[in-house]
Formats: C-alpha cells, sequence, structure tokens
C-alpha cells in the first residue's frame, strides 16, 4: 500500500494525497495505514503537490490536465503578485508536469471550449485536437456548433472544422 501524504496544519494533519485509498480502507474497515508527512513552505506548495499527486495516481483526460494546467498556474500567479515566485510561469507548470511549452499551451486551449464541448471530450466523443480547433472560435460561435451539430460533431474532419472557423471569422 501507498502511503496516504499529509501536511501537518494548526488542527492536525490534512491529506493531500490518498484521498481514494483511504476512502477504500475506511470501507474495508481499516482504521490505519502508513502515512508520509510532507513539508512545504507554504499552502500553495501543498496545493500543486496534490495537482501533481493526482495527475499521477489517475489517467486523467486532456480535459482534466487542461484543468490542472490552469489551477497550477493560477496558484503560481499568486505567488508571483507576493513575490515568493520569480521565475517562467509556463515554463514551470510545462516542467512539473513533463510536457513541452507547446504541449501545454495546446492542451491549456481547451479551458476556452463551452461546458458541453469540454463534456464530450472527457467522454471521448470528441477529439482533444477538434476541441482544439473549436477553441478558438468564440463563445456563441462554440454553441451554435453544439446545438448544431450535437454527437455528429466527432464526425466532422479537421478540415471541416478549420472550414467551419474561417467562415465563422469571415
Amino acid at each position: 500500500l501507498q502511503p496516504l501524504s499529509v501536511v501537518k496544519t494548526d488542527k492536525g494533519y490534512k491529506l493531500i494525497a490518498g484521498h481514494q485509498r483511504l476512502k477504500a480502507l475506511k470501507e474495508l474497515g481499516i482504521n490505519t495505514a502508513p502515512v508520509l508527512i510532507l513539508n512545504y513552505k507554504d499552502e500553495t506548495d501543498g496545493h500543486v503537490a496534490l495537482v501533481h499527486a493526482n495527475l499521477a495516481a489517475r489517467q486523467l483526460n486532456e480535459i482534466d490536465l487542461a484543468r490542472a494546467i490552469a489551477y497550477e498556474k493560477n496558484l503560481l500567479k499568486e505567488k508571483k503578485k507576493s513575490g515568493e515566485f520569480k521565475g517562467d510561469i509556463n515554463k514551470t507548470v510545462a516542467d512539473s508536469l513533463n510536457l513541452s511549452k507547446e504541449t501545454l499551451k495546446r492542451v491549456e486551449k481547451l479551458n476556452k471550449l463551452i461546458p458541453e464541448i469540454q463534456d464530450l471530450i472527457s467522454k471521448n466523443e470528441l477529439a482533444a485536437g477538434k476541441g482544439q480547433i473549436i477553441a478558438t472560435l468564440d463563445e456563441e460561435t462554440q454553441k451554435l456548433i453544439y446545438d448544431t451539430l450535437k454527437k455528429e460533431i466527432e464526425s466532422l474532419s479537421l478540415e471541416e472544422l478549420k472550414d467551419f472557423k474561417n467562415q465563422s471569422e469571415e
């Protein structure tokens, strides 16, 4: 059993990684588990560790990865505002997730999709590459595509989506 990861707080310990393992142990009636106590300079570093633990523990789809990128970038922006971080946010996040900066930018585009289209990608009903093209369109056009095409959206070729994009920009 991989240890649960916790950090010490004023009120005791806070679980950082291992939520599903803890749930399974409780369901089995097991009240003890190995624990790894982590030390972080601040709560932000703990949140970043949580994102990384979740990424490592699960097979995330590209929407989950896009959300994790946005979350980690927001945490680093807060640290940058307070002067605690001075580096390149994109490079730091890309490096921490073992992504190239190009892949990070490509996946991050998915955060610009309307929820309905994000849901299609999460359910593997729409390829992330097609979602990235749709993400370049404004919200109103994305809604129009979704409402008009619904489930047929996956059958569109990349060229058809690019043509649709070009027509909407005219």
